[in-house]
């Protein structure tokens, strides 16, 4: 995380203790790209239960699930899920999939980037540090996340661990 405070003027980094759910739902407003690198729970079973593995406090337990993020507003540029499985979901009624990141396009973001599975947590470092440069470049958010994969790619790395990012939303 430190190293996407370097690449992005004005950017904030909440780790550990610091990184509540309810300070993620009180400033998910305050910026324009909202990115999110912890563990992602998918309930297969219920997936409006699945969540984002947050810090808890004395006014949440630290599991922001897609129906609370239903709940939110985002008027920011994107939403980055740099965790296992959160492009994941299941169908309601066979026309829409419920999971973390339609959430999150249901709370407004126009484009979310998230994975198919578990990811790498040192590769991702160096996949969302060759994304943020395209960003600071002023690349768009599906230009960054094609370019980043190609860089990946002519580093010799496997598709295991740059092909789970996906785009949904605005391209």
């Amino acid at each position: 995380m430190e190293r996407i405070q370097k690449r992005i003027e004005k950017a904030s980094v909440f780790l550990k203790l610091d990184a509540t759910e309810t300070k993620a739902k009180e400033l998910l407003n305050s910026y324009d790209i909202v990115h999110f690198a912890t563990h992602g729970h998918f309930a297969e079973e219920d997936p409006v239960n699945s969540s984002l593995l947050l810090a808890p406090d004395n006014r949440d337990d630290g599991r922001l699930s897609a129906l609370e993020i239903f709940k939110l507003h985002f008027k920011g540029r994107a939403v980055i899920l740099s965790a296992c499985k959160t492009a994941l979901g299941k169908s309601s009624t066979g026309s829409e999939i419920i999971g973390l990141n339609r959430s999150f396009l249901y709370a407004g973001s126009p484009s979310v980037v998230s994975t198919l599975w578990s990811i790498d947590d040192k590769v991702t470092a160096d996949f969302m540090d060759d994304f943020y440069t395209q960003i600071k470049g002023g690349k768009g958010i599906a230009h960054s996340l094609k370019q980043a994969q190609v860089d990946m790619i002519k580093r010799k790395y496997e598709p295991y661990y740059w092909a789970p990012f996906i785009l949904t939303g605005r391209y």
